[in-house]
């Protein structure tokens, strides 16, 4: 796939929780630091569940 100019290889797949996972094989360091990894996705929905769990027991008193 061709994009901005760069040429990109990707695959996709789905994950242990059923989440689709793209990954890029990006090849060019002007790219740096737009993907974003499996793990860090991962995480950010644990802290946003945490977050609203933590809002519902606020709202709860």
């Amino acid at each position: 796939m061709e994009w901005d100019g760069h040429v990109l290889a990707f695959s996709c797949r789905v994950g242990k929780s059923g989440d689709i996972v793209v990954e890029f094989d990006i090849g060019s360091p002007g790219l740096t630091g737009r993907g974003i990894r499996e793990a860090d996705l991962r995480r950010e929905a644990e802290r946003l569940v945490e977050d609203r769990k933590q809002a519902a027991r606020r709202k709860a008193r």
